[in-house]
């Protein structure tokens, strides 16, 4: 039986780590275990220097460590990001790179490029092999995975709304003042989700009050049954991140596990959906006129048919058949 350790530690707030040890767990037939820390091996190094090694350690999100508060490169950061990896070389004898971004989410410019390249070498370096959750990174030597879709809920108590939403944590890189500032829709546009950013709530919500928008702000931590709700009655769910650093979109998979139609800001993630795996809940669009359109006029896909093409191309079967094909 295989011997895995994952890191982050996986908790009750982590839909995705969850679920993703599960399906590995399933597949395989094994236990995976948090990966130890820092501060647990500062605390007892023998025993960790001394203990057998485990077969596979699965990292996620570490290229965080490389930015600071202001987006810049950390060299405190970088020299942790160092470490954790010689220190998960220690305890495994493979470490599988889960890449979830090319660069942290508030990086820009030189310091983006900078992080990308460290985290490239990272890889090249320290690891057996790197994942994507998008297959448009394939061609760059990644193995592609597809993403666990989140819990679903009781659709006897979906009752659309008329409203699009733009939902998650509420970040200046989410881009949702180009929404905001180019709406033109009866429909109202609700922003809904915690607060990350207070500075840049007050720019949108400005933004939103001066140009008189039919937009509602919902600029709170909202509980997983009222987030479920409110997403899952929308016409659909906006995505306007337009940066490179996204490789795929918890929000988009988040809405797409209740059953709501997509509407994408081009990226090759998305657009690899709809060209290569033909995927009908994803509108893609280029310029603002054609989101107003799409909200307008083309959204005609049901719940149903959204909920099958998820369980087609992210269900368990496919999530666990394609670890297993990895890690066997």
């Amino acid at each position: 039986m295989l011997n895995i350790y994952y890191y982050p530690k996986a908790n009750n707030c982590n839909q995705y780590a969850n679920n993703t040890i599960k399906a590995i767990s399933a597949s395989l037939e094994c236990d995976v275990q948090n990966a130890p820390c820092l501060k647990e091996f500062v605390k007892r190094p023998l025993t960790y220097i001394l203990a057998k090694r485990v077969d596979y350690l699965i990292v996620n999100w570490l290229e965080s460590e490389l930015s600071n508060k202001e987006g810049k490169i950390s060299i405190l950061g970088t020299l942790k990001f160092f470490v954790y990896l010689v220190f998960f070389k220690l305890v495994a004898d493979k470490l599988i790179y889960v890449r979830h971004n090319m660069y942290p989410h508030n990086m820009h410019g030189v310091s983006a490029k900078i992080a990308q390249h460290i985290t490239n070498i990272a890889e090249k370096l320290f690891c057996y092999k790197k994942v994507a959750h998008s297959g448009h990174l394939t061609h760059a030597g990644y193995i592609y995975i597809p993403h666990p879709l989140y819990d679903s809920v009781d659709f006897s108590e979906i009752n659309k709304g008329e409203y699009f939403i733009i939902f998650g944590k509420i970040e200046r890189y989410k881009n949702i003042e180009s929404v905001i500032n180019e709406w033109n829709n009866e429909n109202l546009l609700i922003i809904a989700g915690a607060v990350g950013d207070c500075d840049y709530l007050r720019e949108i919500m400005l933004l939103a009050e001066n140009k008189n928008k039919n937009v509602k702000f919902e600029a709170r931590f909202i509980p997983e049954e009222e987030a479920s709700r409110l997403v899952g009655n929308s016409k659909g769910v906006i995505l306007a991140h337009a940066e490179k650093d996204m490789i795929a979109s918890g929000s988009f998979f988040y809405a797409l596990s209740l059953g709501v139609p997509i509407i994408a800001k081009k990226q090759p993630f998305f657009e690899w959906l709809v060209n290569d795996e033909k995927i009908k809940s994803v509108y893609v669009y280029e310029d603002f006129t054609e989101l107003n359109n799409i909200a307008y006029f083309r959204i005609e896909i049901s719940a149903d048919l959204i909920l099958k093409e998820a369980t087609e191309l992210f269900g368990e079967e496919k999530v666990q058949k394609c670890w297993k094909e990895m890690l066997k």
